[in-house]
């Protein structure tokens, strides 16, 4: 194994700079479009106002499309659940739920699935959104808003793309939790968080995988934390973690496992006032690579 164990210099620090600026730009992932899926000719709409809903949808067979919209006439209108389906060809999942403690469940198998859930309206908090695929080109969007969410996306096989986003804007801020597990070769998953308490993490399984992860903090937060873990085991993978934790109690973690071949891992921390940035990668294989960067008072890499 080998184990990166570095107590960065000055010296070292603008050299881990210099690294990095010629790898970042191989952290960047082009948001997709969902493009043509479904249908032809089954459709599902379903449109419920208020609270305390609940959707199930099952569509099984080609060309499906699915919607489910749950909002109430308030901000804080909440507690629906939408569970969707979706076994067969062209599937289309989207699920749109406003205030807290929603509920949005998607399963998907077949080739060229796409879901989308949207949850935030007002101070949307407490909302769990999942979403399971197998197949080949499945992509996944889950954007939520404000605080204490959780999203979760499984994808197996090909090609797949998870790109999940959570705000933690204010409120009653603690923080949000995403997840994306991805078993199968060029898949690509990123995580975009915001506020305070923020915790990403992402598993890949395969070949030529690309994992991503920005973390942000602040906002109400009393004591501030980000918290990246990535696994990757497989060849030819990437992992790139940036975060940022201005200012009060700052506090930066990313932690890295990369088995296999020609593998790269770049880390980019940043935290003012009494800052701690911690940066832990393992690389077990041959000719990996990986990058730190780090600006704070305390910063050690190991």
């Amino acid at each position: 194994m080998k184990k990166l164990n570095l107590f960065l210099s000055a010296v070292l620090i603008m050299s881990a700079s210099a690294m990095f600026a010629q790898n970042c730009d191989d952290c960047d992932i082009d948001q997709l479009n969902s493009g043509p899926r479904g249908a032809l000719i089954n459709t599902s709409d379903v449109d419920q106002i208020g609270f305390n809903h609940t959707a199930t949808v099952t569509q099984a067979g080609i060309g499906n499309y699915s919607v489910v919209l749950q909002h109430g006439a308030t901000y804080y209108d909440h507690l629906n659940v939408a569970t969707v389906d979706q076994t067969g060809f062209w599937n289309e999942s989207d699920i749109n739920q406003n205030g807290g403690h929603n509920m949005g469940d998607v399963t998907q198998s077949g080739v060229k699935n796409y879901a989308k859930q949207v949850v935030g309206s007002g101070w949307a908090e407490y909302n769990k959104a999942t979403v399971d695929q197998s197949g080949d080109w499945n992509t996944s969007f889950q954007f939520q808003y404000y605080d204490n969410n959780e999203a979760i996306v499984t994808q197996m096989d090909h090609a797949n793309y998870a790109y999940q986003y959570q705000s933690s804007g204010a409120d009653g801020v603690n923080g949000s939790y995403a997840e994306i597990y991805q078993d199968g070769h060029h898949n690509e998953a990123s995580q975009t968080q915001r506020g305070s308490l923020n915790d990403a993490s992402s598993t890949q399984v395969g070949d030529n995988n690309t994992s991503v992860e920005k973390q942000t903090s602040l906002v109400g937060a009393i004591f501030d934390k980000n918290e990246s873990i990535i696994s990757q085991d497989g060849d030819n993978n990437l992992a790139c973690v940036t975060q940022t934790a201005n200012a009060y109690f700052s506090n930066n973690f990313s932690n890295i496992l990369q088995t296999g071949n020609w593998n790269t891992a770049i880390v980019n921390q940043t935290s003012g006032f009494a800052a701690w940035n911690t940066s832990d990668i393992n690389q077990l294989g041959n000719g990996n690579n990986a990058y730190v960067t780090q600006t704070g008072t305390w910063s050690p890499a190991f």
